[in-house]
């Protein structure tokens, strides 16, 4: 409408140049193909060019010798690989695809492998964040290990917070640990295995929840296989240690190591208290190990090409990944004076989380264990091999860029640098590439075969390492002001067949997250928490002790509600407290709350809010978009219920109040102990809210005419200050709402390996099965395909059965007639975390139940 454009003083400026030949569209369409032929390279082969959105194709023969050798289109080459790889390269930030797309990839080396601090409420009442931080195992940032090193490391001041008075403080309480912990150093992580019959679950995949929540933590759907490797390394398979563990010989079990670092490799060492000689003696026969006693130490050859050695003291048998860490071990079986077992530290934590006779196993990491991980020595080291990781990935990366343009293996650093491939700012002193690819360090070995950091001991740093070091020295110890100690994590069996874990830490770092919570939470023990619980079965049910400030605060914003739309009296505030409790229940909500799974309103990232922001947020959002039940305790029900009729009769006298654009109604219904407090906005929007007093507790309803939200009875918390809890089973209409969240995040999954698999088989000519091995072998890890379904594909892509490819992504449709669960909580009865804050402590305790 020409007369309206001019009419409105407006321009039409058409998208394309006029006279353009946009509508033509030309019967063939011109392509150039640049081929890198070797000398066994066919003259001639086929070519099929498909129209990936019309899947039209065509086939053609070309001889490609009369096709002239022209280096110059090297350029055009590369690029073309580059774009073939973006698509993947977006989705994983994997070192073969930076390789082609990034050639500036070597400046990740300085970056670290820091990501941005994440906390969901369910993480922090479980205690995560205050385990990170009391560990710090973060890379030294800013610098990396060239120059000259002219710094003793032990002229480096290390943490100096002080330890607790442990043997003060564990007075004269009679407390006795298993002898088999004398033989564990005081400064290494201990796994105490009460119940060596309760690994099996646990080796035979019976611990997928807590295998699923830790890929949940990490978002990496990868796998390790560190079982696998760390059996080897101590000259074990799989099958024997079951047949040793079903044999019932073993009676305990004591796993210890010098750091966390297992992926990054470190060294293991397992003491067992066995009896019955002769069939340990005929099971070890099955292992290669014999001759046993006096004192002798027996070397056995490993599958990987190392050792594992073994030994006995009395009626402990100890095998080690490390000749080194088993001479400690059996000096202290001689002089215990040094080990865990004897140190104050540890028999004070057990008068706080002793061991029950449900308990499977405690894992404690010592005040001196965290001490060491902290310490220069080990953090430089760290930062040194975490440096020849990357370069070696970075490395890897390029020999299969080099494959991929014809350079056959096996190829030397030398010969790539030559050739170009390798960066000049590159430092890959001391790296080599083996002959079927890998790359290797003389220091730190190869990445599926990493070597502990206690195999290159870190005795002189440079300056800048040095200086690096003490940056996070002053950043560490701004969480410590007074006392600095240790973790103590217990496993228990649960009389209806779940497991509990017991986290206890003391004291807590200094983290905002919980400083600000000890203002909003009740502390031990300041009254217990009973948990109400609700018919029908929520699918959430978060419960609260609030203390007394935060009390005030949250009163305070409700009278004024009340006291300006209702003539409720502000004297029922003082009934109030100190728990509150939220429930929110099953439904098909329109908006999905963080990740859109069964966690998803309390799952986002909390560390970005301030502590009663952490509370208050997931609390308004669920209300808003989910039928839920909030049960605040009243310390006097009637007199709570007198107060609500007197401002109903009252409301109801004066019809209504009116306050500018909105009206309020408060009203009871039938007689009986129940109300409706309805806001009416602008005549457009009305929200009704039903409330009830229901034993000791008033009950408020965002849909006050279901039934969504009775109370039964209630179930006392393991612990007083908050507690969240998950039930699966209840979810019935919210299915295929969680069902699409969890098969977003597994086409993610899906996609993600898939982009690392890609250019292995693109650069090999390997389909998916065999690239995916030789992932595994070249990086030390692969990528695990999510839910049903496997990758197929070579070099011309790789695609998943289930989700599809890069270009073509689906996602399978839920069949109700199956009606699987999915996600995290995929094969999860129930799921709860409770916490309380203890001193200047934290306790935590984690529930769980699996489906039979």
């Amino acid at each position: 409408d020409p007369q309206r454009v001019a009419r409105y003083d407006q321009a039409v400026r058409p998208a394309t140049p006029a006279g353009a030949p946009h509508d033509e569209r030309p019967e063939t369409v011109p392509y150039t193909l640049v081929a890198v032929a070797g000398a066994d390279t066919p003259a001639t082969f086929s070519v099929r060019v498909v129209n990936t959105l019309t899947d039209a194709q065509t086939n053609a023969v070309w001889s490609w010798k009369e096709a002239p050798t022209d280096l110059s289109v090297t350029g055009d080459l590369q690029r073309a690989r580059a774009a073939t790889m973006a698509p993947y390269a977006r989705l994983s930030p994997s070192p073969a695809l930076l390789a082609w797309v990034d050639a500036g990839s070597a400046a990740r080396l300085n970056e670290g492998r820091r990501e941005p601090p994440s906390a969901s409420l369910f993480g922090v009442f479980g205690g995560r964040p205050a385990v990170e931080e009391t560990l710090q195992l973060q890379l030294l940032r800013g610098v990396d290990d060239r120059g000259a090193r002219t710094v003793d490391v032990t002229s480096i001041q290390g943490v100096q917070v002080k330890s607790h008075p442990f043997a003060q403080m564990l007075g004269q309480t009679p407390v006795q640990p298993s002898p088999l912990l004398d033989v564990v150093p005081a400064d290494h992580l201990a796994v105490h295995v009460v119940k060596p019959s309760a690994l099996l679950p646990f080796l035979n995949e019976g611990a997928d929840f807590v295998g699923a929540a830790g890929g949940s933590a990490t978002g990496k759907g990868v796998c390790y296989d560190l079982k696998k490797r760390y059996l080897a390394r101590l000259g074990l398979s799989e099958d024997w240690l079951q047949r040793l563990l079903k044999a019932g010989v073993v009676k305990e079990m004591a796993l210890f190591a010098p750091d966390l670092f297992f992926i990054d490799g470190t060294d293991v060492t397992v003491a067992s208290r066995v009896g019955q000689p002769a069939v340990v003696a005929g099971l070890l026969k099955l292992v290669g190990v014999s001759g046993l006693g006096g004192g002798a130490i027996v070397a056995v050859p490993t599958t990987d090409g190392r050792e594992a050695f073994w030994a006995m003291a009395g009626e402990r048998l100890l095998v080690s990944t490390s000749r080194r860490e088993l001479d400690l071990a059996l000096a202290l079986a001689s002089d215990p004076a040094g080990s865990l077992g004897q140190s104050a530290e540890y028999r004070y934590m057990l008068t706080q989380l002793p061991l029950r006779d449900t308990t499977r196993m405690m894992v404690y990491l010592s005040d001196p264990f965290v001490r060491r991980l902290v310490s220069p020595a080990v953090k430089i080291g760290q930062l040194r091999r975490a440096l020849a990781r990357m370069r070696m990935e970075d490395l890897t990366a390029r020999a299969l860029r080099a494959a991929a343009e014809g350079v056959a293996r096996p190829v030397t650093v030398d010969a790539l640098r030559q050739r170009g491939y390798l960066p000049a700012d590159l430092e890959l002193a001391g790296l080599s590439l083996l002959a079927d690819g890998r790359a290797a360090s003389d220091v730190y070995g190869t990445l599926a075969q990493p070597l502990p950091l206690s195999d290159a001991p870190v005795t002189t740093v440079t300056a800048r390492e040095a200086e690096a070091y003490k940056t996070y020295l002053d950043n560490y110890n701004r969480f410590w002001r007074q006392f600095f100690d240790p973790i103590a994590m217990r496993v228990d069996d649960m009389p209806d067949g779940g497991l509990e874990m017991t986290t206890f830490i003391l004291p807590l770092v200094d983290n905002s997250l919980y400083t600000g919570l000890k203002e909003v939470l009740a502390r031990a023990p300041d009254g217990g928490l009973d948990v109400p619980r609700f018919a029908p079965e929520p699918v959430l049910v978060l419960s609260m002790n609030l203390a007394e400030p935060a009390w005030t605060k949250v009163t305070g914003g409700m009278e004024e509600l009340f006291r300006r739309f209702v003539h409720l009296s502000p004297a029922i505030m003082d009934d109030f407290g100190p728990a509150l409790h939220l429930a929110v229940f099953d439904a098909d909500p329109v908006i999905a709350l963080g990740s859109g799974d069964i966690l998803g309103a309390f799952g986002g990232n909390m560390a970005r809010f301030r502590s009663a922001e952490m509370v208050q947020i997931p609390i308004a959002l669920s209300v808003l978009t989910r039928p839920c039940a909030l049960a605040i305790e009243t310390r006097d029900p009637e007199r709570s219920a007198r107060f609500l009729r007197q401002a109903a009769a009252a409301a109801g006298g004066e019809r209504g109040r009116r306050d500018r654009e909105m009206s309020v109604e408060f009203y009871q219904v039938d007689g009986r102990n129940e109300w409706v407090y309805a806001f009416d906005v602008m005549g457009m929007v009305k929200l009704r809210f039903g409330i009830e007093i229901t034993g000791r507790h008033l009950v408020i309803r965002n849909i006050p005419w279901a039934r969504a939200g009775t109370l039964a009875d209630v179930t006392p918390s393991p612990l007083n200050a908050a507690r969240l809890a998950a039930y699966p089973a209840a979810c019935v209409q919210q299915l295929p709402a969680l069902y699409a969240a969890a098969m977003e995040r597994e086409r993610q999954a899906a996609m993600q390996g898939a982009a690392r698999i890609f250019p292995i088989a693109y650069a090999l000519d390997l389909p998916a099965d065999k690239a995916l091995a030789e992932h595994a072998a070249l990086f030390g890890f692969s990528p695990v395909h999510p839910a049903a379904g496997t990758w197929t594909g070579d070099a011309r892509g790789i695609a998943s059965t289930t989700f599809g490819s890069i270009a073509r992504q689906r996602q399978p449709a839920l069949d109700r007639a199956d009606a699987p669960a999915v996600g995290l909580l995929r094969n999860v009865e129930r799921l709860n975390v409770s916490m309380q804050f203890e001193d200047e402590g934290l306790r935590t305790v984690l529930q769980w139940k699996t489906r039979r």
